[in-house]
């Protein structure tokens, strides 16, 4: 799958899978089963949500700094050494956890400058733009790829400044 210039490889979107499935069955090690479709295309689907902020936050010239992630970090896990453990039982790396903060973060500050409400409506509010630069392999053709022809739902701006 390829947003923009960036490309989410199958090996990326498995080790996210397999966080995520980690995370789903308290933290155990994920197996091959835990790679279904459905979990999957959820991934999937968060992976683009999450590039369509990043992609947004540069062209709006928004960003945020390395204390705010830090800080929404130390906040999720309450200490340094429990969030070590915590995302080594996980299988996701500091990167992979920073990559979330950040883009949390960065939904944040979109919702200020774009004048979108509530968070639930940033990602619909960036759909009709980003989904023309999201290209999907036949295997991964979901709703949000350019190439689903399925109609784009109206985005959910509500000019009220959040």
């Amino acid at each position: 799958m390829r947003i923009g210039h960036r490309t989410i490889s199958m090996g990326e979107l498995s080790h996210w899978t397999a966080v995520e499935a980690s995370i789903n069955e308290g933290n155990k090690p994920p197996t091959p089963a835990h790679e279904g479709k459905t979990v999957r295309l959820g991934m999937l689907m968060l992976l683009l949500s999450y590039e369509w902020v990043q992609l947004e936050a540069r062209a709006e010239k928004v960003s945020v700094t390395s204390a705010e992630v830090e800080k929404l970090l130390l906040a999720e896990f309450r200490s340094k050494a429990k969030m070590e453990a915590t995302l080594a039982s996980r299988g996701e790396s500091l990167s992979d956890a920073r990559y979330i903060a950040e883009s949390k973060a960065l939904i944040g500050a979109l919702r200020h400058k774009i004048g979108v409400g509530p968070e639930a409506e940033i990602v619909p509010a960036l759909y009709a733009h980003w989904r023309r630069f999201t290209e999907c392999r036949p295997g991964y053709v979901v709703e949000e790829c350019s190439e689903s022809h399925v109609p784009a739902p109206r985005p959910i701006v509500t000019g009220s400044g959040g």
